[in-house]
């Protein structure tokens, strides 16, 4: 009877059970603990200083709001802002959401979008956004509604309002002259998802590590990651030792030869991002005149096997380009102009240009002139991987490669600030605005402009000119493809990979998607929807 009584409430369990789960699915809830590494140490909270430090800048994005942020795709969104209107792209007024509260309980409102603008348009604030903020002006209309006017029409002023709002009721007490000692800009007073709680200094005064918690009045949706802590390391070496030993339970960036020490790579989760960057070789004819001829710089391009730099140099971390409007951030549809690898199309363009092989040359030369370009790359494993493959590349051609590797350090000063090189492999990263302006108008072609190809045609500039002028995604996206179309027919650069930026993440942290990220800290925008914890709620 025994057995039958228990078995009967068993069975009647298993039914309950069944009924339970058929009906219900898990759910993110609330709680948890995240303890993420990052390299280097903080200095200022303060959004009018972020800029300078790339620590700063993730403790921002995360304590402070702005009147727009970044949406995990990397667009631009409103933030703070409940709505805004345009006139004539030069006239914009803002209505701010009524319900944001600074951690201290304080109402957030037009007076401290005012106060921040304003402060850092402040020359004594030595602020690094200031010059950016130089030709616009800012008035308060009403508690909730503040109005800018720009003395001339720019695409990229949506993306200067991500900039973060201090409240005007604690900044103003504290004198300019003692703005980098005042406590908040270690213990800050923000309107963001999470909010300060401590954080831990060595004896030398150094902060080794931050902890925020959630803030349970945000405005909009809440983040389920209860705690969140911030250790800070001096390089990837003890960083990733860190991650070993389960101290951290992710790292921000780590790069391919951090990766290959990594132990316990079973419970992390590897997040590729792509980043508004990318690397090229930069050509310069008036170092030398062969590199003046179109049709030396097409061959030199169909010449290089950018898969294998790729998959060889980069082992997989990164991304084919052979443009500077990079799919997802400028473009939207992947589309290139694709003058990718063809060694024989190479050696057919620079035998009609009359730079043939001699019986028994391994070299091109032309009358008396040899087919030889020095490349000049900085002191980094991975860029002098990849300049060894484009020289054995252009050997297979014809062409001479000479490598020139110099300190990443002096290469600015010694060799790019006056143009001093032949073919120049390197980097550039995009502005949080968005606009290749700046490294390819004919107006950047000389320092301190970063045109390093020295580029100049007329129909780039007008493009480019009339893309920057826009807000209209659209508009700059049609100007910004024309643009490039024009720049594959000159051939002013050869156009490698776009990197990738890896995060590791500890897998008990679910519901992370990653595609682009515009700056290392608009990673947190896809932790706000994060969680360790779940619940079962009906379906």
């Amino acid at each position: 009877m025994v057995f039958f009584s228990f078995f009967a409430v068993a069975s009647l369990f298993g039914i309950f059970a069944s009924l339970y789960f058929d009906n219900t699915k898990l759910s993110p809830a609330l709680g948890g603990e995240y303890t993420e590494g990052i390299v280097g140490y903080p200095r200022f909270i303060n959004p009018l200083y972020g800029p300078n430090n790339e620590v700063d800048k993730d403790l921002i994005l995360l304590v402070y709001s702005g009147l727009t942020k970044r949406n995990s795709r990397g667009a631009i969104v409103l933030d703070a802002a409940k709505s805004y209107k345009a006139d004539d792209e030069k006239i914009y007024t803002f209505t701010i959401k009524d319900n944001i509260y600074w951690h201290d309980g304080k109402k957030l409102t037009a007076d401290d979008v005012v106060f921040t603008i304003k402060s850092i348009q402040d020359k004594n604030y030595n602020s690094p956004l200031r010059a950016s903020w130089s030709d616009i002006t800012v008035q308060k209309i009403d508690d909730y509604t503040a109005q800018f006017k720009l003395s001339k029409a720019s695409g990229a002023f949506l993306s200067l309002l991500t900039t973060g709002i201090l409240p005007k009721h604690i900044w103003e007490k504290v004198p300019v002259a003692n703005i980098n000692l005042a406590e908040s800009n270690n213990k800050p007073v923000g309107s963001g998802h999470y909010k300060f709680k401590s954080f831990v200094k060595d004896k030398l005064g150094v902060i080794k590590s931050y902890q925020l918690e959630a803030n349970k009045s945000y405005y909009d949706a809440k983040p389920y990651i209860e705690k969140l802590n911030l250790k800070f390391f001096p390089d990837y070496t003890s960083a990733v030792n860190a991650l070993d030993s389960r101290q951290i339970d992710g790292l921000a960036f780590v790069p391919s030869e951090a990766r290959s020490a990594l132990k316990l790579k079973s419970r992390l989760d590897s997040y590729g991002a792509a980043l508004p960057q990318y690397n090229a070789i930069f050509f310069n004819g008036n170092q030398n005149t062969i590199l003046k001829d179109k049709s030396v710089r097409k061959a030199l391009t169909l010449g290089i096997d950018r898969k294998k730099i790729v998959k060889e140099a980069l082992e997989g971390d990164g991304e084919v380009i052979d443009g500077p409007i990079l799919p997802g951030f400028l473009s939207d549809d992947g589309k290139s102009a694709l003058n990718l690898y063809d060694k024989e199309a190479a050696q057919k363009l620079l035998t009609d240009a009359g730079w043939l092989l001699k019986d028994g040359e391994k070299y091109r030369a032309k009358k008396k002139d040899k087919l030889k370009i020095v490349l000049m790359t900085i002191e980094k494993s991975q860029n002098v991987k990849v300049a060894g493959i484009i020289k054995s590349n252009w050997e297979e051609i014809g062409a001479e490669a000479e490598l020139k590797i110099v300190s990443a350090a002096t290469i600015a000063k010694d060799y790019i600030y006056n143009r001093k090189f032949e073919a120049l492999l390197f980097g550039e990263m995009y502005s949080p605005d968005l606009d290749p302006h700046s490294y390819w108008h004919s107006s950047a072609a000389k320092y301190p402009g970063l045109n390093l190809a020295q580029y100049s045609n007329s129909k780039a500039d007008a493009l480019l000119d009339a893309a920057r002028k826009s807000s209209d995604k659209e508009v700059r996206q049609k100007k910004y493809q024309e643009f490039q179309a024009i720049l594959a027919e000159d051939f002013a650069a050869i156009f490698l990979w776009q990197p990738k930026y890896t995060y590791y993440v500890d897998k008990k942290v679910q519901g992370m998607q990653i595609s682009n990220i515009v700056t290392p800290s608009d990673r947190f925008y896809n932790l706000f929807g994060a969680y360790i914890n779940t619940r079962r709620i009906l379906k």
